[in-house]
């Protein structure tokens, strides 16, 4: 953990384009970062220091941000910890598809679109992620005069695009400025059809592109299984709901699987929904589970590849504990992406889903994938995963074969240039729409 005072000293290095290189590498060996931060040392030609399991917080609370000079390519950027698409996990992996499409992404926080001379009007496309106005940035009338005004003066005197990217249905339609900022944009980018139907819901009235989930197939094909956190002989399952939906229907199906097969399986739970799943699955005892509050992408992928059946429940019950009102949590899952189903088809793994608009979209139970909320199927499917592993082979060869079709990282990045820059673009030249 960095200390405030520490904290505070780093940034201003970070953000001094005047420091020399031999005083910000004093400060930065004595700190760890995450990727956002771990890109800009690099870039800078330092080797930072690297320990996955810790770099999960301090880059993106730093408040830097590099801008490589002498670009001929206008710079595309994203805010917050998303770096220009965060559409659901691997959130990074479009970053080198964007540079071979001829943009640059880069990082701006929140203070860093609002400040005097502000570095945001240095950029001609902008994507706002719906973090960016959410209540626990505290934004002030006057922050938010000063960021509307950044948005004019690039729509105007750049000639640019500000697009805002709104990855899952939360949008703080309740912040009493959200109307006003994304009034000002050009367009809103989305991921499906249902996520067009919910803005507009709320208010918003101007141009919606969609542009899909998506996995990086050759980026995740040369991850390692993680197979060292498994115990043998025991049957690995690995619930991959990373926030609070499905909790409540898969707490269902560990109390039969407890008791049908005592000893058997070994769960993996991650994300923010760690702590609480602890206290509830506590109680099974013949179930060994691993918890663990939050993993990097790749990390996350190995967990994948080394998992013999993916668990992807969905059930609403639970999001009362993240503030999703009533009348949402329906909208809020059915415009959830199948990037779950994404993730373990690339890597060639079982899954059996819950039943939802995304996964009605791309799964054909039985042949490409499984999907039902009975729970005598879940706990056959499990059944089969312990005794007759071989059934699901040519299940996930089915699925491999489409998700390589149909959510590559490489042709989605296209697409999503596309929405944040109104250019069409194609790998080896660009086109201006």
């Amino acid at each position: 953990m960095v200390r405030g005072n520490k904290r505070r000293w780093v940034e201003k290095q970070l953000n001094s384009r005047i420091q020399k290189k031999i005083r910000l590498k004093a400060a930065l060996d004595r700190i760890k970062f995450c990727g956002a931060a771990r890109a800009f040392l690099e870039s800078n030609g330092f080797e930072p220091p690297v320990d996955t399991k810790e770099m999960l917080k301090a880059a993106n609370k730093l408040g830097f941000v590099y801008i490589p000079p002498g670009l001929s390519k206008p710079i595309l950027f994203g805010t917050y910890s998303h770096n220009c698409v965060a559409l659901r996990k691997i959130s990074d992996t479009p970053k080198p598809y964007y540079k071979q499409l001829g943009y640059e992404p880069v990082q701006l926080l929140s203070k860093q679109l609002i400040q005097k001379n502000s570095q945001m009007r240095d950029f001609q496309y902008v994507v706002l992620h719906r973090s960016v106005i959410a209540d626990d940035w505290k934004w002030t009338d006057q922050e938010v005069f000063k960021l509307l005004e950044n948005i004019a003066w690039i729509k105007g005197n750049n000639k640019g695009r500000v697009t805002y990217f709104l990855d899952d249905c939360i949008i703080h339609a309740d912040h009493k400025h959200w109307k006003e900022v994304v009034d000002m944009c050009d367009a809103m980018v989305v991921p499906n059809k249902v996520m067009e139907e919910y803005v507009r819901r709320y208010g918003f009235e101007g141009p919606v592109e969609i542009c899909d989930t998506h996995v990086d197939i050759s980026h995740i094909d040369t991850l390692e299984p993680n197979n060292d956190v498994w115990k043998e002989g025991k049957t690995r399952l690995l619930f991959a709901s990373v926030g609070l939906v499905g909790l409540g229907f898969i707490d269902d199906i560990f109390k039969v699987v407890n008791e049908k097969f005592p000893d058997k399986c070994q769960v993996f739970v991650s994300g923010l929904q760690a702590g609480i799943a602890r206290i509830r699955f506590n109680r099974f005892r013949n179930i060994d589970f691993i918890y663990n509050m939050h993993l990097p992408e790749d990390e996350y992928m190995s967990m994948f590849k080394s998992a013999d059946l993916i668990l992807n429940p969905v059930d609403a019950s639970t999001l009362s504990l993240i503030g999703i009102p009533e009348e949402d949590r329906e909208i809020f899952l059915d415009g959830k992406s199948p990037v779950k189903w994404c993730n373990a088809g690339v890597v060639r793994k079982p899954i059996i889903n819950g039943v939802s608009a995304p996964y009605k979209r791309v799964v054909r139970h039985g042949e490409n994938s499984l999907m039902t909320d009975k729970t005598e199927d879940w706990v056959q499917v499990i059944d089969d995963a312990i005794n007759h592993p071989e059934r699901f082979d040519e299940m996930v060869r089915i699925s491999r074969d489409e998700v390589e079709v149909n959510f590559d990282t490489k042709q989605r990045a296209i697409e999503y240039i596309k929405a944040f820059t109104g250019n069409e673009v194609s790998y080896g030249e660009e086109k201006t729409a």
